[in-house]
């Protein structure tokens, strides 16, 4: 019998932070939280991470505090049919198995019997990468490479192995040495499609253009971008809500390199020695509903499809990130996230 899904199971004393590393480490898209003798108590997904910390909960804090103490469980004796189905009208991953002392004595996974997904994802990688020159004089920013292969190459291999395989690459600058990389994707088990842009469009000037317009709400992402984000639980976030677009956020923090002071007139009432700051910040991933491409015409960028939802009343989905995430904007970035890569991708 497979007991892989003990590597999932964590006590409820234990912190929001280790829910999270079992949460990446395992794939599994769960934590069990049980006792010594792996009696069930509650489970942590994704989801329920993400919620808590927009909360305000804590890396700190016990699991106990932010699990589900009633989730959805299947039995020895139900079908991988049955459970599947199950897992599907809740709207989860993976599935407990528990016995009837609600011992747990397996852990289904629906999505190892499902098909690929029909979304689309839109890979926006015609930027000038002009902060990234000189590097950028003979390469376009998403074929750097960071971890022996390309930028985009481990957001593809990302996007796979949570059944996105409908990818379509935007190109416009050195755009053949892109399509000469990728090709049409077969190598990497993906189908790959190229959109041109004849000029410059912006962040999501291209999805004015999409011909045949998607059918499916779909994602498009900065070519940019490295991340560990669990797709999946984005669209089924996104699916969830009834915002036409989500938009994905994270954790920015900066310190202020000078002391900075408060004043009442000429009297100091407080001096902060560097302080450090944090604020959530635009991580360049969305999830959209095919009707926004009507907010697209000619050279766009995301923000301003955002702000004409805000003002239309249909406010983006907010989507915390807890994962790694990183905007390889200039060479610092590259060079940080070299130094990192094969301990956090591998």
């Amino acid at each position: 019998m497979d007991n892989s899904w003990k590597q999932t199971c964590l006590f409820a004393h234990m912190k929001v932070s280790a829910a999270m590393e079992t949460l990446e480490e395992t794939s599994k898209g769960i934590v069990l939280v049980t006792d010594n003798e792996f009696h069930l108590l509650g489970t942590i997904t994704d989801g329920d991470v993400r919620r808590a910390l927009l909360g305000g909960h804590t890396l700190a804090e016990p699991i106990g505090n932010i699990m589900n103490t009633d989730p959805s469980t299947g039995s020895p004796n139900d079908s991988d049919l049955h459970m599947d189905a199950l897992s599907i009208k809740n709207k989860i991953r993976s599935l407990p198995i528990i016995d009837k002392q609600k011992k747990v004595v397996g852990l289904f996974q629906g999505e190892s019997i499902r098909e690929p997904l029909p979304n689309q994802v839109f890979l926006m990688a015609g930027g000038l990468g002009a902060r990234m020159r000189p590097l950028t004089n003979s390469y376009p920013k998403p074929l750097l490479e960071v971890g022996g292969q390309a930028i985009l190459a481990t957001a593809i291999n990302n996007l796979k192995r949570h059944k996105f395989t409908q990818i379509n690459i935007c190109v416009y600058y050195k755009k053949n040495l892109i399509v000469d990389y990728f090709g049409n994707g077969k190598e990497q088990g993906v189908n790959i499609n190229y959109i041109n842009e004849e000029q410059p469009l912006g962040t999501a000037g291209v999805i004015g253009i999409i011909d045949p317009r998607p059918t499916e709400p779909f994602l498009v992402i900065n070519g940019d971008i490295l991340t560990k984000l669990n797709f999946t639980n984005l669209l089924e976030f996104h699916n969830n809500h009834s915002s036409p677009l989500t938009i994905c956020v994270t954790n920015f923090s900066y310190s202020v390199p000078y002391g900075v002071v408060d004043t009442d007139g000429q009297a100091l009432t407080r001096l902060d020695e560097k302080p450090k700051s944090e604020m959530l910040i635009n991580a360049g991933i969305y999830v959209l509903d095919p009707s926004v491409c009507d907010l697209s015409e000619g050279p766009t960028d995301m923000t301003e499809i955002i702000q004409k939802l805000i003002k239309e009343g249909n406010s983006p989905s907010v989507f915390f990130i807890h994962e790694y995430w990183a905007d390889i904007g200039q060479i610092e970035d590259l060079e940080r996230a070299r130094k990192i890569f094969s301990n956090t991708f591998n």
